[in-house]
């Protein structure tokens, strides 16, 4: 790895695992509940023990005076929305422009197996090359396109229904495979989802060849079953988590942000976390 990348890499992983928010869900869902104000929403996660913040790339500005220190993710792809198929995202930006706003990280997803699979697969490879010539690392959010119903909760793109996963039913396999397809397109970090059990995360975090970090999916039931998943996905070797929706739409999104970091940072226990929830 570059200098360059190496660097700007690290700012998430000063505490060994990285706890990152994202708020760039509005590109392709609009003004969701708790993130209408954007603004606000950074200076509360600046606030808080979050390692970074993950946003689109043209939310930088509004967001700037706000975030202090925390290293931004910056998203670079995402031209497509709930409305139409979520699966088509080209890029929308350059990793050179992000690098320009002050992005110390960029981000891009693909859809394994998806109909436009071989375009998403060269967004990834492509994009690894440019965010390279500029000294900008790169997280490839990788899902087997069998899991949108999983993460999305019941999405509702039609050409997508007969690909859809319950939550009981995620594909281990899919998940794996998906994985290293980033890392070998050039990805840095790979965002992807917690399997389920601490051997299946195993499984993925070994034959990765680097970090992975595990996204939110749909809402747990109860504090318990959230941080629980998230324990288990850190004792199988997930290098940290990327949490939106089940941050800042719940309740109290600062002691769910600190109940992250007590288990990422600390190697705290899931009931700690809990009562730092509703502490």
């Amino acid at each position: 790895m570059s200098a360059g990348r190496k660097l700007r890499q690290r700012r998430f992983f000063t505490r060994g695992r990285s706890v990152i928010i994202t708020m760039d869900h509005p590109q392709v869902w609009g003004p969701l509940s708790g993130i209408e104000d954007a603004v606000a929403l950074a200076r509360l996660i600046a606030e808080s023990d979050a390692d970074g913040i993950m946003v689109s790339t043209y939310l930088i500005e509004n967001v700037a005076d706000v975030v202090g220190a925390k290293p931004l993710v910056a998203r670079l792809d995402g031209s497509a929305t709930d409305r139409g198929d979520i699966t088509r995202t080209d890029m929308v930006t350059t990793p050179e422009y992000a690098l320009a706003c002050g992005a110390a990280m960029g981000v891009v997803n693909a859809y394994v197996g998806a109909d436009n699979e071989s375009d998403l697969l060269n967004k990834v490879g492509m994009t690894a090359v440019e965010c390279r010539e500029v000294g900008l690392p790169l997280m490839a959010e990788m899902l087997p396109a069998s899991a949108l119903g999983f993460h999305f909760l019941g999405e509702s793109v039609q050409a997508m229904k007969d690909k859809v996963n319950t939550r009981k039913t995620l594909d281990l396999d899919g998940i794996r495979h998906a994985a290293r397809v980033g890392a070998e397109l050039g990805a840095d970090l790979i965002k992807t989802h917690f399997p389920g059990t601490v051997d299946g995360m195993k499984s993925i975090a070994e034959s990765a060849v680097v970090p992975v970090l595990i996204a939110g999916g749909p809402k747990t039931q109860g504090y318990a079953e959230f941080f629980s998943m998230i324990s288990k996905a850190l004792d199988g070797g997930a290098a940290g988590v990327t949490m939106g929706r089940s941050v800042w739409q719940d309740p109290s999104p600062r002691g769910v942000i600190a109940g992250l970091c007590h288990l990422a940072h600390e190697g705290g226990s899931v009931d700690e976390a809990v009562r730092l929830v509703q502490a």
